[in-house]
């Protein structure tokens, strides 16, 4: 019975694992943005307050107008039980505008990750973490010197 129980574990962590692969292979990467509706629950509730597949398309909706390229590569993938981490680089040019920041044709390459909580089949929970500080150095908008721009030559490293 107990070996029965792990293997059916198993398979569950392993085709979560698949459905999470799915969202950056095909659906971001080949823009299959209606696999979402497949692979989202109506119980996931966006950063915007927003509910379902809508509200997990609209952040990267974002993405697209401003990098038509972007591209996702998964560089590690872990899961345990309805759980599943990915750590991932994207790498795109800024050909539209983002946020209030018209076109810079700069192309930016981004690490982050997430935490992806599935339940039967679908992505009921995602949390996002990006390097920000990466990202705005990346296209110009914030110097790549944070601390000499800050005019405070005498800031204190931790360590020192």
């Amino acid at each position: 019975m107990r070996i029965s129980l792990l293997k059916t574990q198993a398979m569950k962590l392993t085709s979560n694992k698949e459905i999470i692969r799915k969202v950056y292979e095909e659906a971001l990467n080949k823009r299959k943005m209606e696999l979402f509706r497949d692979l989202v629950s109506d119980d996931f509730v966006g950063i915007r307050g927003g509910k379902g597949a809508p509200a997990f398309e609209e952040p990267v909706a974002q993405l697209f107008k401003a990098f038509p390229d972007i591209q996702w590569k998964i560089e590690e993938m872990m899961g345990e039980e309805d759980t599943v981490f990915v750590r991932w680089f994207w790498h795109g040019t800024q050909t539209g505008q983002f946020a209030n920041f018209e076109a810079t044709g700069n192309t930016v390459s981004i690490e982050g990750m997430a935490v992806y909580v599935l339940k039967d089949g679908k992505i009921i929970n995602g949390r996002v973490l990006t390097d920000r500080l990466g990202f705005w150095q990346g296209l110009g908008v914030l110097p790549a010197d944070i601390i000499s721009a800050s005019g405070k030559a005498n800031v204190t490293k931790v360590g020192e």
